[in-house]
């Protein structure tokens, strides 16, 4: 059993589940909030003061969680692999856990550092997956064992590209001081935004399942051939000291 690519994959799939746990509590207990009509941000607002108890504050301590825990599975996952474009995938992928835990942070109670970074998270999340189909088809092709992780690496990349141009140039600052109570029930891009935070965790947590089975496996696939998992690491371990 290899006990790092374990550690890194269980880390990645915890990070789905956190942030479906968050979503779902917050969720319940926020007042007139539903991803038909309420943007992810409306729920890490605080409704008075900062970091005041409120159903904010759950869902932003699980932004938080599962942000850093998409960083580690990420870098785990940049170290198994022996290509180039792997690690640049890997990259983003730790920039989007990064931007994921910022989220948490710099809240819709500050409304243009939030609006920086959530198009930050988006666009990331697009190279993500994006580098990951070149990496992929680079290296396997299309086939039964790597289409699941090239159609959610897709999906992931084309909703979050979407989302993240709305940011930018749609309206979303008006639609969100429309109050609750008069606000229209279904909002397009409220779900698609949702729609792309699900497929940025889902597209993670696939990758997790891979690395845990993969740990429990004598297979190396899409692994540099003259080096294992423990091999890497120790060697990056070796160059920080040299260093």
């Amino acid at each position: 059993m290899n006990r790092q690519k374990l550690i890194f994959g269980s880390a990645g799939a915890l990070s789905a589940l956190a942030i479906l746990a968050a979503a779902i509590v917050a969720l319940l207990i926020h007042p007139g909030c539903s991803i038909l009509n309420s943007f992810v941000g409306e729920l890490s607002k605080y409704p008075s003061d900062y970091l005041g108890s409120s159903p904010a504050l759950i869902f932003n301590i699980g932004l938080a969680a599962s942000g850093l825990l998409m960083c580690a599975f990420f870098t785990g996952f940049g170290l198994s692999k022996g290509s180039m474009l792997y690690t640049v995938s890997s990259f983003f992928g730790i920039l989007t856990g990064v931007l994921v835990a910022a989220q948490g942070i710099f809240t819709m109670n500050n409304i243009q550092l939030h609006y920086i970074f959530t198009t930050g998270l988006f666009a990331s999340a697009f190279f993500t997956g994006a580098v990951y189909i070149a990496a992929s088809l680079t290296s396997q092709g299309i086939g039964k064992s790597s289409l699941p992780g090239l159609l959610l690496a897709l999906a992931s990349a084309a909703v979050s590209a979407v989302f993240a141009v709305f940011v930018q140039f749609g309206n979303m600052p008006y639609l969100l001081g429309v109050p609750y109570a008069i606000r229209i029930k279904f909002i397009p891009f409220a779900l698609i935004e949702w729609i792309a935070l699900a497929l940025i965790f889902a597209f993670s947590a696939y990758l997790s399942v891979r690395m845990i089975l993969s740990a429990f496996s004598s297979e190396s696939e899409n692994e540099d051939s003259s080096l294992d998992f423990d091999l890497k690491l120790k060697s990056k371990k070796v160059r920080d000291i040299e260093f």
